[in-house]
């Protein structure tokens, strides 16, 4: 019986150390056809790229391990190319090597710089499925051969420039389940008849030039999960007729020319999530038909036409943007309230602060600006704000005094109460905000001293304080100025006194940069990007009248100054009142305070000049004009109507 074990145990191992010698003498195995590897790198050849890019692709190595490169086992043949943010530089050739490569399956050229136009001979890849030309410098039309890749499930030509029409080929890609044309100057119609596409799951077609009805036929499709028809030109009503689409979960045709009312029939999506209708000509009411959408997160009907109440269903949604609308009243919240984004800014809503906002747990933001409520603000609102990132109450009749509410509010980056009657002390629970951005309380009715403890935030960039009460000096010799990292500060139109020391600004030295600040001094109302765009505040025409000729002629010094002024000039002094400018300054020094308006929200920049003699005051105009054009062709960068 050992016997026998033993002959087993010697046969096992001899068959081993068979097969590892075999395996050791027998060359290495190569499953890449020589024609596509030669197609390969006829492809690479076509493009002035660095070889360090596609270092693996040589000679000497399997093209199937190449870099990007997979083939199919058995066959050998390249079915997938992914070239992700490899930079092509160059344009793909009419007989490019690329078609030579047809059994492709995966086609992934986004973001390679290429440039040119799509070439026809495309269709020579008739076995693709997936084709992603996204993020490029593609021009001119997409060639009707297109239509030939019929076995195509995703296309993704979005972030382009293409244009002109969408071809009557793309109908016959009745295998599509996603795509994705955002980003483009496409300028036709929409296929009249889309239901062909019955696979369709995912359609974006935003941020082009569409025209025509509202496609009507989408929406018969079954499969159809996510529709983006935002950023076009598309017009009429919204009629939603022999829906099939079941599963929708995201619809969005916000920033088109829709009108008449939002469709009861809308309420048969019952997957809907998201749904964004913003900056569109929508009339009448929110449809009480919504609240059959239980699935339903968020909403943005912000710059519409609509009116009348506002529904108790809604404050079970996460994300309720209805901005820029004339709404003037609430239904009493019928069900758990469970808002976390709250913009009702710019309607016609009137009389006290709500209470059951006290009970809103989870809120980031709050923008109630631009209305009519008046009375107090609430001290309940402690219990709402330990979670806000930006609120603002700016442009209401709130009186009364701003509550000491702020203690637990670390995550707080901006609060906005401007424009109201407030009064009273200045809020000191603010000093716990280290989050702070921006702080405005501008034309209220505040009366305290300089709020200097605000100097130890560390990201403070706007405070303004214009046109209060503040009184007192703003320097005492044993305090730290701090304000490490302000940018704009306004405390124009205010009882303050004394002189400021040349050391004042040292600190100061975010002024003294022309970097990028954060959000709130590219754009100091940005608590979010609503209504479609980066909140900003029209300045009202109160606003503007407020300013007199002499300051209107100041605007030519805008932003110059900061950027040159904080630490650099000597023997500083600075006047305060609007008043006391008329009064002690004339000629080129009623330039010492200069006005800064971003998207409306009008704060002061100060801008600082000393007493010189002629000649020092023509060099640092040179200067400060020089600094000026770079400093607003950079703010027509981050927004071109600035």
């Amino acid at each position: 019986m050992i016997q026998g074990h033993y002959y087993c145990f010697c046969g096992v191992v001899t068959i081993y150390f068979s097969l590892l010698i075999h395996a050791f003498a027998s060359p290495t195995l190569h499953f890449c056809r020589h024609d596509q590897r030669d197609a390969l790198l006829g492809f690479r050849d076509e493009f002035p790229t660095d070889e360090s890019n596609l270092s693996s692709w040589n000679m000497s190595s399997d093209c199937c391990l190449w870099s990007g490169v997979t083939c199919d086992d058995k066959s050998g043949q390249v079915i997938s190319l992914d070239l992700l943010e490899t930079p092509l530089n160059g344009s793909l050739k009419t007989n490019s090597s690329l078609f030579k490569l047809q059994f492709l399956h995966h086609l992934n050229l986004s973001s390679c710089n290429l440039h040119g136009e799509i070439p026809s001979s495309l269709e020579n890849l008739s076995h693709l499925t997936n084709l992603d030309l996204s993020a490029n410098y593609l021009v001119g039309a997409v060639p009707t051969s297109i239509g030939n890749l019929k076995e195509l499930r995703v296309m993704s030509l979005n972030n382009n420039s293409l244009s002109g029409n969408i071809p009557i080929s793309f109908t016959y890609l009745t295998k599509l389940s996603h795509l994705i044309i955002r980003f483009n100057n496409f300028t036709s119609t929409l296929p009249s008849d889309m239901s062909g596409f019955h696979n369709l799951e995912l359609l974006d077609v935003s941020y082009n030039s569409f025209v025509g009805p509202f496609p009507k036929s989408l929406f018969s499709i079954p499969s159809l999960q996510s529709v983006d028809l935002g950023g076009n030109q598309f017009t009429g009503p919204v009629e939603f007729v022999n829906t099939s689409s079941s599963e929708l979960q995201f619809l969005s045709l916000d920033h088109n020319r829709f009108n008449g009312p939002i469709p009861e029939s809308i309420s048969k999506f019952l997957n809907l999530r998201r749904l964004y209708l913003s900056h569109n000509n929508f009339t009448g009411s929110i449809p009480r038909s919504l609240s059959k959408l239980v699935n339903l997160k968020e909403l943005h009907l912000s710059k519409n036409k609509l009116e009348g109440e506002v529904p108790g269903f809604l404050w079970r949604l996460s994300t309720m943007m209805i901005c820029h609308n004339s709404f003037n009243s609430f239904e009493t919240p019928s069900q758990e309230k469970l808002v976390q984004v709250l913009d009702l800014s710019s309607n016609s809503f009137k009389g006290p602060l709500p209470r059951w906002i006290c009970n809103l747990k989870g809120l980031s933001l709050l923008d109630l600006s631009n209305n009519h409520f008046n009375g107090s603000i609430p001290t309940c609102l402690k219990k709402s704000i330990v979670s806000l990132l930006d609120m603002s109450l700016r442009n209401n009749s709130f009186s009364g005094v701003l509550p000491d509410i702020f203690g637990d509010a670390t995550k707080l980056r901006s609060i906005d109460v401007g424009l109201n009657q407030l009064e009273g002390k200045f809020p000191k629970s603010l000093i716990n905000c280290k989050a702070l951005q921006l702080v405005n309380v501008a034309s209220n009715r505040i009366k305290d001293e300089f709020p200097s403890w605000l100097g130890s935030l560390p990201s403070l960039n706007v405070l303004s304080l214009r046109s209060n009460e503040f009184y007192g000096p703003l320097y005492h010799p044993h305090v730290s100025v701090g304000f490490q990292s302000l940018r704009v500060i306004d405390i124009s139109h205010n009882d303050f006194t004394g002189t400021l020391p040349p050391h004042y600004f040292l600190n100061w030295r975010e002024m003294t940069t022309l970097t990028k600040g954060s959000d709130y001094m590219v754009n100091p109302t940005k608590v979010s990007q609503i209504c479609g765009s980066l909140h900003a505040v029209r300045p009202t025409e109160q606003q503007e009248d407020e300013y007199s000729e002499e300051e209107e002629q100041m605007f030519s010094w805008v932003a110059a100054v900061i950027a040159y002024g904080p630490g650099l000039l000597p023997d500083l002094r600075l006047l305060f009142s609007k008043k006391k400018v008329a009064e002690g300054a004339y000629g080129e020094e009623k330039k010492m305070v200069k006005v800064l308006t971003y998207f409306g929200m009008t704060l002061a920049a100060f801008a600082f000049w000393q007493s010189m003699d002629k000649q020092e005051r023509m060099e640092k105009e040179a200067e400060v004009k020089r600094v000026r054009a770079e400093l607003l062709r950079r703010a027509r960068e981050e927004d071109p109507l600035a």
